[in-house]
């Protein structure tokens, strides 16, 4: 049996996603393809356009044959992060054999390869225990490569700019433009992730298994990752976001979708706008400002949440009193040496409650210690892919929230702020997705 896995979003599943499972099934052989998925918040720092449940549905429907969830901590981390415990949550499964990943630029894998170990060289001496071994030469590029990282933050670049520059400088400009591409980012943080199995067993248990899961390459088709624009039928999750939270859009205009999500995505989509389920960030806006509020009264040092900067606490609690949305005060705080995304995780752990300390603390302990089920598809339960996962996995298996309140008791907490926002019912009342 050959199982493959998909760290992803879905949000929302679109015609891109469909294409990347048939492509793992037809073409690469796959007998069942595990989707690990973000939960209720993605790695933008916002909460997820449509529930996970929803999404879990439209993937099963549409190829996948398991979802597992990436916990709320990583799935809203920085791209490293979320790759990293996408991956252990791969390797502690026991069951994949293949981790498929997107592309886009006509990217050669070799070249993604060859870049995970420069932009990430500094990453892995600080959590491996083990060194990636590295040839003199590119062990010589390395150096240049942190070298020209340092010139370029010292000028007052911000850090991703300032890799930007120095693989410009190593590359040329046509080959790093399309190295820094989204999906070639995070196709260079899995295969890093692949490439050290170690910091998901800290305590050093055996890890060889981990060794056994072969990274594939699959280009995107259509518009890339951030493409804003609908034209054609490949249209980015960025882009459908950006129709549908459009003032002008409003809900009978959320059909035109139908050329670039499957129709179980669009019915989906169709139901949560009629019933005012669809999420934003400024959903998020009052209980970012309480805790703001809050944490100034109190005198807590917001710089105890994950992703906040000394700077960006200063210009936070300078402004604690000003009434602004989520996406308002994102704006408003963002400065030349962060970029959006980054502040809007920051706003977002602030909301959540997620500090240093408790990230640190999980990725300290291997990143992933539960694997949580969304859902699976009856026909691949019959074919024994559950049976296999409760045998090889190296974590506690959750289908229920309920028999496992202690152990996943932090997620239950975000997923709970969550349904609150539209005021739906709670997550212990939500059993697995079966289709």
């Amino acid at each position: 049996m050959k199982t493959a896995a998909v760290i992803c979003e879905y949000n929302p599943f679109h015609n891109g996603h469909h294409y990347q499972l048939e492509y793992i099934k037809e073409k690469l052989g796959a007998d069942f393809v595990v989707s690990i998925m973000s939960g209720n918040f993605v790695q933008r720092g916002e909460p997820a356009l449509i529930d996970k449940y929803e999404r879990t549905r439209t993937a099963l429907i549409n190829g996948a044959d398991l979802v597992l969830e990436i916990p709320t901590v990583f799935a809203a981390s920085s791209a490293a992060e979320f790759a990293a415990a996408g991956v252990g949550i791969a390797v502690k499964s026991g069951i994949i054999d293949m981790l498929c990943f997107g592309t886009e630029g006509g990217t050669v894998f070799e070249d993604i390869r060859q870049y995970a170990g420069l932009i990430y060289s500094n990453n892995n001496s600080d959590h491996c225990s083990a060194a990636h071994s590295l040839s003199s030469e590119s062990s010589d590029k390395t150096s240049v490569f942190d070298a020209l990282i340092q010139k370029y933050l010292k000028s007052g670049e911000t850090y991703p700019k300032a890799v930007s520059l120095a693989a410009e400088s190593i590359y040329g400009i046509e080959k790093a433009s399309k190295l820094s591409l989204p999906n070639n980012i995070l196709a260079a943080a899995y295969i890093n992730a692949l490439s050290h199995p170690e910091i998901f067993f800290p305590l050093g248990e055996i890890y060889a298994q981990a060794a056994d899961i072969k990274p594939f390459a699959i280009e995107r088709k259509g518009s890339g990752y951030a493409d804003s624009s609908l034209n054609d039928g490949f249209a980015s999750a960025s882009a459908l976001r950006s129709f549908i939270f459009n003032e002008a859009t409003g809900i009978d205009r959320i059909s035109e979708l139908s050329a670039y999500v499957p129709p179980d995505m669009l019915e989906a989509l169709k139901k949560a706008a009629v019933e005012n389920r669809l999420i934003s960030g400024n959903d998020l806006s009052i209980l970012l400002s309480a805790r703001l509020l809050d944490a100034s009264a109190k005198g807590i040092d917001l710089g105890t949440y994950l992703d906040v900067s000394r700077e960006i606490a200063d210009r936070l609690n300078n402004n604690t009193d000003r009434i602004m949305s989520f996406d308002e005060r994102a704006a408003f705080t963002k400065t030349r040496q962060y970029t959006y995304s980054r502040i809007s995780r920051a706003l977002l752990h602030i909301t959540l409650g997620i500090t240093n300390k408790e990230f640190n603390e999980r990725k300290a302990h291997g990143y992933i210690n539960y694997l949580r089920i969304l859902g699976f598809r009856q026909d691949a339960a019959g074919k024994g892919l559950l049976k296999e996962l409760k045998t090889k996995a190296l974590v506690p298996v959750v289908t229920k929230p309920a028999d496992h309140k202690a152990l996943i008791s932090r997620d239950i907490y975000f997923d709970q702020l969550y349904w609150s926002l539209k005021s739906q019912k709670g997550e212990y009342e939500r059993p697995p997705v079966i289709v």
